[in-house]
């Protein structure tokens, strides 16, 4: 007798139309033989320069949440204006159950404040102590806080899906491995991670992914940088230690960042070249056993080039997806060279990454986090690519679109975004 699918899950990734940044959003539908739908939302990132587009995008979303609304998971890859511009807007009076944020060593903060522009006291305060300002943002109500630390190590495979059905009270997303943050694991900067965080921060090295019940994973990538320290501890440290020793109304934020960026010149000079990208990377799509079927189809965005002339693969058909290959990398601004890609290789494990059908390309398609030969290396089709029309960064690059061809590149812009649906049946016997 064959088997028949029990469950079945609808999936949305849709890339909204911000402009230059970055403002994603997805959502699972699960049902069990049919009955019992419950919902999951997620966001990754939500920024943009361009605030007027950025605002309208978050707006619609907000109005477009089924009730209760909610989101269950929000995602910031790094601390860029232009990934979290909108997340006052996004977060007021909406509920979120996690917020997951990558783990940043002072050292790398430092970086972070070199590259921020303008001495704004605000976006300052923000930097240095992220967790302690997104939970005092008006109206914000944020479950907890998930920290990920840096680690390397692979993510352990995906595990059977289960027999049963889980009870209406069971928990959407399951995180494994939370510990609260311990001072003697950051010793270095106690009140980074500490100060404001109202006790509901945790921090894990994301050595086994999110699960959503049992069906569906997140696997999250925070790529290790001991490079950074030895050049920059004995320069920072001390900065830090007076710093933190202040009380909030003594703290001088904008004088800080001045020390920070006179220590960075100390050992880098005064030039750009020693800063890199902190991106959390973040897998998400179905666990991969016992999958009965899977399809997906393309809706509501453009392609590039505009005259049609792309050997991307067909737009707007429904499609098989062989082996149930529809899950997404989110990459942030990550930088993707040959060493990275075997990074992401050994992380995610032989069974995740040769299911990707959907890439987010680094950094808006910029030359720079886009090491040409990578295309061969990826098993996607469609390759996403936020930037604003006629931004003055050159993005995305000639050389990026040309690399990615043959792997389906959307532009998303101030015009147009880009979203594809489908589903996804597990067997079970």
């Amino acid at each position: 007798m064959p088997h028949r699918p029990r469950f079945e899950c609808l999936f949305t990734y849709d890339f909204r139309p911000a402009g230059q940044g970055l403002f994603t959003r997805g959502e699972l539908q699960f049902y069990d033989r049919g009955t019992d739908k419950r919902r999951f939302q997620w966001v990754y990132d939500c920024g943009s320069e361009n605030t007027r587009p950025l605002h309208g995008q978050v707006d619609l979303y907000r109005r477009q949440l089924p009730e209760p609304k909610r989101l269950d998971l929000l995602v910031l890859s790094h601390f860029d204006r232009d990934h979290l511009r909108g997340l006052g807007r996004l977060l007021n009076s909406l509920p979120v159950s996690h917020l997951v944020l990558p783990y940043v060593t002072p050292g790398q903060w430092m970086l972070l404040a070199l590259a921020s522009g303008p001495d704004d006291p605000d976006w300052l305060r923000f930097l240095v102590n992220p967790v302690a300002y997104l939970t005092a943002l008006p109206g914000a109500q944020i479950g907890s806080v998930v920290v990920v630390l840096p680690s390397d190590d692979p993510i352990a495979p995906p595990e059977e899906p289960p027999a049963e059905s889980p009870g209406p009270n069971t928990p959407p997303a399951v995180f494994p491995d939370l510990s609260p943050p311990a001072k003697d694991v950051f010793v270095d900067d106690p009140d980074l991670i500490l100060e404001g965080a109202a006790g509901h921060v945790q921090t894990t090295a994301a050595q086994r992914p999110v699960e959503v019940l049992g069906l569906w994973e997140f696997a999250f990538f925070n790529r290790p940088r001991p490079e950074m320290e030895p050049r920059l501890g004995s320069r920072i440290q001390p900065l830090f230690d007076e710093f933190y020793r202040r009380t909030e109304r003594d703290r001088d934020y904008v004088g800080f960042v001045r020390q920070l960026r006179g220590a960075y010149e100390g050992v880098f000079g005064a030039t750009a070249a020693g800063r890199n990208e902190i991106s959390l990377v973040t897998y998400t799509g179905p666990v991969s056993t016992r999958l009965h079927a899977a399809s997906y189809r393309s809706r509501d965005h453009g392609h590039y080039p505009a005259s049609g002339e792309s050997r991307s693969p067909a737009f707007g058909a429904s499609q098989d997806a062989e082996g149930g290959k529809v899950s997404l990398l989110y990459t942030g601004d990550i930088t993707c060279d040959r060493a990275t890609t075997a990074q992401f290789d050994h992380r995610f494990s032989s069974q995740r990454l040769p299911r990707l059908r959907f890439l987010q390309v680094p950094h808006h398609g910029s030359r720079h986090s886009w090491e040409v030969g990578q295309a061969a290396l990826w098993p996607h089709e469609w390759s996403v690519i936020s930037a604003g029309l006629n931004n003055s960064h050159g993005h995305p690059a000639p050389e990026v679109i040309e690399e990615l061809s043959a792997r389906g590149p959307v532009v998303v812009n101030e015009l147009q975004g880009a979203a594809w649906g489908g589903r996804v049946a597990w067997r079970v016997k």
